[in-house]
């Protein structure tokens, strides 16, 4: 029987016009299949049969529901449906997943044809792949640009910030040596100093959590570290929590930023307290050294392999709630709280920072048991100095001279003034570069020492600093600045730059600094 256009020819015509058509088809790259009306396979080209991962023999007189079961999930079939009842042409984008694991993307158009329909498929799996990657570099773009833009409003926050915290936190600080303990206004003094030394750590995790944050790292004892807090850490926890410290007294130093490690003891004991609630309980923070092998070391919150060797531990724990091991192993996910409402970023910063120490984090943790957090960092031997050699004199010392104070906040330089004076000296001050060069160059003689600020305006710290060393190659220079030390040094290496003090600080680390460059 013959149909269509066929009708009238001979069979070999008929046999010669089917075999150009399938000589045409093969040249085609798409593939084209052609269906019955109960979507069995009646034609498909080399190109159909190759993305079909069948030959044509097995496709034809085969329903496709037969051979691909995940056809049925498909848009493709509810596209196959519509075209045969509206009689109409239609197109759609999917992927199919065969059953040796290939996952290929097809833009299929669909023709309605006397014997069923016609479908021309296209193999986008390339092209989806580049718009993926497309799609991913935009977004790394995009990203990119977002944190570029809040490190450039953290570090204008940061400048201005840290000037109101210079002020909050030296006049606490000046206070508090004012005041015995037995003072009615001394503890809430050292509130003030919390909340200023807080809201000091929050501004230096938005500038790391933005990409204007590095570590500082010089040789740091964990136990002084420790014990420098142990005012603040009583004041951080709750009035029912008891701090109980077991510190080694022979603890090695270890390479570190003191300001990070200071936020993860902050942090942990914020942890603790917060596990304890209002409820009696014990908070044990100790440290020493340890020597780790590869199995200790094997379970660990961190996925790179930690060698072996010894290691300086800081160690907080808590007989509070517990946790269960699905809780425990959450902990540090950023936003997650056992809380009603989390505090952000806390534990996750820990791990953060601890990453970037080379160090680790081991968890211990039951219900009803409490919880330890063990804090592992690695033994930098260079560092290894008894801390009685390595820590400062604690005895009041007094210097002499005069110091040059330059910042164009006046509230920095009332503090800083009154600091050191309390300490001995005689104390100019510069409201910008240009007034320091006029002072300098008035006082040379008897300036000891310049306290310069980076950013101020007409004459910035840079200008400034290039002028004072044509005046003076060897007056001790000491830039201080809200951003970290390496953000705020970059344009000063090479030149003689004597020291260099973040914002806010405290008075007595600024005479510890200057007492230090003097070598007095």
């Amino acid at each position: 029987m013959q149909t269509n256009g066929d009708e009238g020819l001979p069979q070999s015509e008929i046999r010669k016009s089917k075999d150009a058509r399938d000589a045409l088809l093969s040249y085609i790259t798409d593939g084209v299949f052609l269906y019955d009306r109960e979507l069995r396979f009646i034609y498909a080209n080399e190109a159909g049969a190759r993305f079909a991962r069948r030959t044509s023999s097995e496709l034809v007189g085969r329903k496709v529901s037969d051979l691909y079961p995940g056809f049925a999930d498909s848009k493709f079939l509810k596209l196959f449906e519509w075209v045969m009842d509206a009689g109409q042409p239609g197109k759609a984008v999917d992927k199919y997943t065969f059953d040796n694991g290939d996952t290929v993307w097809f833009e299929t158009h669909v023709y309605p044809v006397p014997e069923g329909i016609l479908s021309i498929a296209t193999d986008i799996t390339d092209k989806v792949k580049r718009e993926e990657e497309r799609s991913r570099i935009q977004s790394q773009i995009l990203q990119s640009q977002k944190l570029e833009s809040l490190g450039v409003l953290a570090g204008g926050v940061a400048h201005d910030f840290n000037n109101l915290l210079m002020s909050i936190l030296g006049y606490a600080s000046l206070a508090l040596g004012d005041l015995p303990p037995s003072s009615p206004a001394y503890e809430s003094i050292q509130q003030v100093e919390l909340a200023a030394q807080r809201a000091a750590d929050l501004c230096k995790q938005m500038l790391a959590y933005s990409g204007r944050g590095h570590f500082v790292v010089h040789p740091v004892n964990l136990s002084s570290l420790v014990r420098d807090m142990q005012h603040l850490l009583t004041l951080a926890t709750s009035k029912t929590a008891t701090l109980k410290y077991n510190l080694s007294s022979t603890l090695p130093l270890i390479e570190a930023d003191s300001g990070q490690l200071r936020q993860v003891l902050m942090n942990l004991v914020t942890n603790a307290s917060d596990a304890i609630g209002d409820r009696s309980g014990l908070i044990g923070i100790s440290t020493g050294i340890m020597e780790c092998d590869s199995s200790y070391l094997a379970d660990l919150f961190i996925d790179e392999v930690l060698p072996a060797g010894r290691y300086v531990y800081l160690e907080v724990s808590d007989n509070g709630a517990g946790m269960d091991k699905e809780t425990a192993s959450r902990i540090f996910e950023p936003f997650f709280s056992t809380k009603f409402t989390g505090r952000g970023l806390g534990l996750a910063a820990v791990l953060g920072i601890i990453r970037g120490h080379n160090g680790t984090v081991k968890v211990y943790s039951e219900p009803g048991k409490g919880t330890t957090m063990k804090v592992l960092l690695p033994l930098n031997e260079e560092f290894n100095v008894p801390e009685d050699e390595a820590a400062p004199s604690k005895k009041e010392w007094k210097g002499t001279g005069t110091i040059l104070v330059v910042d164009d906040e006046t509230t920095v330089r009332a503090v800083t003034r009154a600091a050191l004076q309390r300490a001995g000296f005689s104390v100019l001050e510069a409201g910008d570069g240009e007034e320091a060069l006029l002072l300098l160059e008035a006082h040379l003689s008897e300036v000891r020492l310049v306290l310069l600020d980076v950013t101020m305006p007409r004459m910035g710290g840079e200008e400034a600093y290039r002028r004072i060393r044509q005046m003076s190659r060897t007056v001790p220079v000491i830039l201080s600045s809200g951003y970290n030390e390496q953000d705020a040094t970059g344009q000063f290496n090479g030149k003689g730059l004597s020291g260099f003090i973040q914002k806010p600080y405290r008075p007595s680390d600024l005479i510890v600094r200057i007492r230090e460059l003097l070598n007095e």
